[in-house]
């Protein structure tokens, strides 16, 4: 997207989710939660205004390094490129952070999923994309992202520069579980955080026979999906037409300041591979 016209506001919002907010996992066998103590000590006014014009994942990237610098955590390498020769890439580094004697491998993740109830009651947790599902991003981090440091070509690699250094990996993995509007009882998914942020999902047909679908709402930007609405934040949006939302193509978040609650409307079609209609 373009460089919003509140840029400055919401570079601070998503400062103050990321320094602050509960996770979307929990603590994982292969790398536990980094500590983010010393980012909430940071005057979030000081921070520079995030540039808008990348995809989501890379701006929550530079928001936390921003946050770490200012925070004092000594970040050496960012997206440290692994490779087992010079012909082959089996991986990068998110972070490499100098803690004392010990180098840190910290790996960031901002993911939305949804839970999905097939008529048989089987749970999956799709995707916005449905190609991509929470077991299949939990299965990539826990047997390739989270190992990686343990890979004789990453030793390899940070040898040179930090020889005598042990290193260890965290993750911060942030995010939203949507569970559907009709759904009575919240979907639980493996290592997901009990406490983890979570919403409503459904389908644009569905959103007209909201209760309050009259009621005045709000499209989020993409880059505000996962930040806490605050009043401020609200006062530079505009109010969404419901016929504006159902007419989308694609995913959108609608948050609704009446229930403080957000929705993820879905297009109908959404997942094509997967009954759309709600499990009885």
């Amino acid at each position: 997207m373009s460089q919003p016209p509140y840029a400055r506001q919401f570079s601070l919002a998503i400062y103050q989710y990321l320094a602050s907010s509960q996770l979307l996992a929990g603590e994982l066998p292969e790398a536990a939660s980094w500590n983010r103590s010393q980012l909430a000590a940071v005057s979030l006014a000081s921070l520079p205004e995030l540039n808008f014009q990348q995809k989501l994942g890379h701006l929550y990237e530079d928001a936390l390094y921003h946050l770490m610098q200012a925070a004092g955590v000594q970040v050496v390498a960012r997206n440290l490129q692994i490779q087992s020769d010079r012909h082959h890439t089996i991986g990068e580094l998110d972070f490499l952070i100098a803690d004392g004697e010990q180098m840190v491998h910290l790996e960031l993740a901002c993911k939305f999923y949804l839970a999905v109830v097939d008529p048989a009651g089987n749970t999956t947790f799709p995707g916005p994309n449905a190609r991509d599902n929470w077991q299949i991003k939990l299965n990539r981090m826990r047997e390739h992202q989270l190992v990686l440091s343990k890979n004789p070509a990453t030793l390899k690699t940070l040898q040179p520069r930090w020889p005598d250094a042990s290193l260890t990996t965290r993750q911060l993995i942030y995010g939203y579980l949507f569970d559907h509007i009709h759904s009575s009882q919240l979907a639980g998914a493996d290592f997901i955080h009990s406490s983890c942020p979570r919403g409503k999902w459904l389908y644009q047909d569905e959103f007209l026979q909201l209760e309050n679908a009259g009621h005045q709402m709000y499209q989020l930007p993409k880059p505000l999906w996962p930040v806490n609405v605050t009043a401020e934040l609200l006062e530079l949006l505009e109010p969404s037409q419901p016929a504006a939302i159902t007419s989308l193509d694609r995913a959108c978040m609608i948050y609704n300041p009446l229930e403080n609650q957000r929705y993820f409307v879905m297009p109908n079609s959404w997942p094509a591979e997967l009954d759309h209609q709600p499990a009885s």
